[in-house]
């Protein structure tokens, strides 16, 4: 059973009786960007370092060693990277559009193999967002097709690519980071300073409805595209396997509890001394009736998750129904945040069932 704790002296302001409520979601955002988003996309850059530094070392001494580490380093910085889709907005999005550049799944094949065969130097920059990112470059590690120990010598073009995609993806890791860091670009200042000097949010009711807003989408995009999808949502029950994120790697359901993982560090708050989470918030305006309810979806998701078989591709063709049983128990855990935790926030709900991922 996972823990929790609430942190009442950060999130209501026990220690400070005289703040505002808007002082309060203020700090909230203020935790959370310092607490959970930020160190995410610290965390990130430093393991999208690691696998460029494994991938050097994979193309100076094939093995199956090598390949190994750097397969492992690939599997490492999805954690992080999926555990922040909760702030996919702001430079995730054009007119920056991080999030597409990092990770445009699932993988076109095609467009990864085309450059393969090319001719021209490899450039980075001219590389479409379908033939560059993790995706990419998992599909170039892990592809069933190739041997990329034996790639290595019969074609330096492979090394080429593989090292252009992780110089690629160590830029775009950095920008990001970069972009939300109060010292740099500070995307973080924008939520919250959001009605009193943002150029994003008019006030702090929109800058705490956009990142509750998120869980909703987030939960509803785990659900429909990331499990439904493969399962056959949109084919009449035809399974599409091939539609999975991370196929290759076999990661398709690690990158679902990634998600899971994300959104509970934002209701619940990091593993730190005094979190900023939102069940705080929740205890601090007299609604900690819901945090039993919430602990419990989280749970139950969890237990879930875990009952179906790897890989996903696998198991949507050989046990559909517990497939089924977590986009349910997801479900669930959507419902209580886009319906109770939000009326009880006082936020608008901006997130429909027709919104995709």
């Amino acid at each position: 059973m996972r823990t929790f704790l609430v942190a009442c002296v950060v999130l209501v302001g026990c220690s400070e009786p005289s703040a505002t409520q808007e002082d309060t979601r203020r700090v909230l955002l203020k935790g959370l960007g310092e607490q959970v988003f930020l160190p995410r996309y610290v965390e990130f850059e430093e393991r999208v370092g690691e696998v460029r530094q494994q991938a050097a070392a994979l193309c100076a001494d094939p093995s199956d060693d090598t390949l190994a580490a750097v397969r492992d380093a690939w599997w490492e910085a999805r954690a992080p990277w999926k555990r922040n889709e909760t702030v996919a907005f702001g430079p995730y999005l054009p007119p920056d559009s991080y999030g597409a550049a990092i990770d445009f799944w699932p993988c076109r094949v095609a467009s990864v193999d085309a450059v393969l065969v090319g001719t021209e130097p490899i450039e980075p920059s001219l590389l479409g967002a379908a033939a560059k990112g993790m995706p990419a470059f998992e599909y170039l590690i892990y592809d069933p097709a190739r041997d990329p120990v034996t790639e290595i010598g019969d074609d330096p073009r492979f090394c080429e690519y593989l090292g252009a995609v992780g110089v690629d993806l160590a830029e775009d890791a950095t920008a990001i980071r970069a972009a939300w860091d109060p010292a740099e670009g500070d995307f973080l200042g924008e939520l919250v300073e959001a009605g009193r000097g943002s150029k994003t949010y008019d006030s702090i009711e929109m800058a705490l409805g956009a990142v509750v807003n998120r869980l909703v989408y987030d939960l509803e995009a785990l659900r429909g595209e990331k499990l439904g999808v493969p399962l056959g949502m949109r084919t009449g029950g035809t399974v599409q396997p091939d539609s999975a994120e991370s196929r290759f790697s076999g990661r398709s359901l690690e990158d679902v509890r990634d998600g899971v993982r994300g959104i509970e560090e934002v209701v619940f708050g990091a593993a730190v001394e005094k979190p900023a989470s939102l069940a705080g918030y929740l205890d601090g305006i007299g609604r900690d009736d819901l945090v039993p309810a919430l602990r419990e979806a989280f749970d139950a998701s969890y237990a879930a998750l875990d009952a179906v078989p790897q890989p996903l591709t696998e198991a949507v063709v050989t046990n559909p129904e517990l497939v089924q049983a977590s986009i349910d128990a997801l479900g669930e855990l959507q419902r209580l945040i886009q319906t109770d935790v939000i009326n009880a926030m006082g936020l608008m709900l901006t997130f429909t069932d027709a919104d995709g991922d």
